[in-house]
């Protein structure tokens, strides 16, 4: 074991007076931070989620900190895990474990008094790093040294991590994509990771969907998928032949609606042939388990290209009427999209300026004001319809007075 020390403006990172309350009821001795939160305070970088490890058994840790008066909820006890409540932030309280056997999709655990068996349990070295409250780092796997040399690695043997649970074929392309590069790629690692990738089907699909919009919303996902791509773990959880340019452009736009995960994943799937956007919407609806709004957002940037090809040529006035029709995020989200296959960034830019700064106008005439003016059944309808195409093609200037007199003109 080697230790570390972190240093004292990223140790306030972990001092929260709610932590305090945590590490004094379970004793100072007795506790530590673990996992994310001691790598992200590494790198000075603060992080909502908080775990605590404790050699306490579960049983004991719900008593202790119900003594200190502490609301603690028995999220996990099977797995050791309870989750203290206080001033409504929630803190994971884990107790050291052991894995002693793992089916690919979950584990059982015996419980521990050793921190060292506890850390040799996690899945990647830079994930098994503990602190106390003082900030002494303890590692028990080199973890610290690949932390700063961007090396992602297992813990051990890659091939048995990953047989112990297959998702960590996907979390390592993500930790990839947020602390890795490429001159320090783990062989035995992605060896690992290609041999057992067809076991991804295993997986359920929420935990799929979950790993892979994480991976895509890392600020720098590109060599993550490239990977994925070269060694044949892509094409288990996404069966299309996938171009990896277009989002490579779309990363690159100074834009932050281009770092939204959705549409990240859309503009990924944007180089299928169009006569199979419907039926890739279809299979991550059934084989991720994408939510209905991500399938309908989905929907409208993959399946309806005439809208999003229409853009091309796209002056001010036509601009406006798609934004009315669709509303500004998904013109946004089409407008990036078009541009990700498309050199005119002179263009991009003065329509997207566009879209953030001009106020949509409402239509001022209701079906009603027609009424008040003799229409009545279907001419209702075709009137309002005729009236705000009438409208729109006068650049929405038209007062609510001009459209009704023009309406009774057209349509007596």
């Amino acid at each position: 074991m080697q230790t570390y020390h972190l240093p004292d403006r990223t140790l306030e990172i972990l001092h929260s007076p709610s932590n305090r309350i945590i590490f004094e009821a379970l004793g100072f001795d007795n506790a530590r931070f673990v996992g994310g939160c001691v790598r992200d305070a590494l790198f000075g970088l603060p992080r909502d989620d908080i775990d605590i490890a404790t050699p306490h058994p579960p049983d004991d840790v719900l008593k202790i900190l119900t003594q200190h008066s502490v609301k603690v909820i028995p999220t996990g006890l099977k797995h050791g895990t309870v989750t203290a409540v206080i001033d409504n932030h929630p803190v994971e309280i884990t107790t050291l474990r052991q894995d002693v056997s793992c089916d690919g999709r979950h584990a059982d655990v015996v419980f521990t008094q050793d921190w060292a068996l506890d850390a040799l349990r996690r899945d990647f070295t830079i994930n098994s790093l503990s602190a106390d409250w003082d900030g002494k780092i303890y590692d028990y796997t080199k973890g610290y040294e690949d932390l700063f040399t961007h090396t992602i690695r297992f813990v051990g043997n890659a091939k048995d991590r990953c047989m112990e649970d297959y998702l960590r074929i996907l979390r390592y392309f993500r930790f990839y994509a947020r602390y890795g590069t490429l001159s320090n790629v783990d062989n035995e690692a992605i060896e690992a990771c290609e041999l057992l990738a067809p076991q991804l089907k295993k997986l359920s699909a929420e935990r799929i969907h979950t790993e892979m919009l994480k991976i895509i919303a890392a600020p720098s996902p590109m060599g993550s998928l490239h990977l994925m791509q070269q060694h044949h773990v892509l094409e288990q959880i996404l069966p299309f032949s996938i171009e990896l340019s277009s989002l490579e452009r779309l990363i690159s736009f100074p834009y932050p609606e281009a770092s939204h995960p959705v549409l990240r994943l859309a503009c990924l799937l944007s180089t299928i042939p169009n006569h199979e956007a419907e039926t890739l919407v279809q299979y991550l609806s059934q084989h991720w388990k994408i939510s209905n709004q991500e399938r309908q957002i989905l929907h409208t940037y993959l399946c309806q290209t005439n809208q999003r090809d229409a853009l091309i040529f796209s002056d001010d006035q036509s601009a406006k009427k798609l934004i009315r029709k669709l509303g500004k995020h998904d013109y946004i989200g089409l407008l990036l999209l078009h541009h990700c296959s498309h050199d005119s960034i002179h263009d991009l830019h003065r329509l997207y300026t566009m879209a953030q700064e001009w106020a949509i106008p409402e239509f001022p005439v209701r079906g009603s004001d027609l009424m008040a003016l003799g229409f009545h059944g279907r001419q209702i309808g075709v009137g309002l319809k005729h009236a705000e195409s009438w409208w729109e093609e006068h650049h929405f200037l038209p007062t609510k007075q001009e459209i009704l007199t023009w309406s009774q003109k057209h349509f007596p």
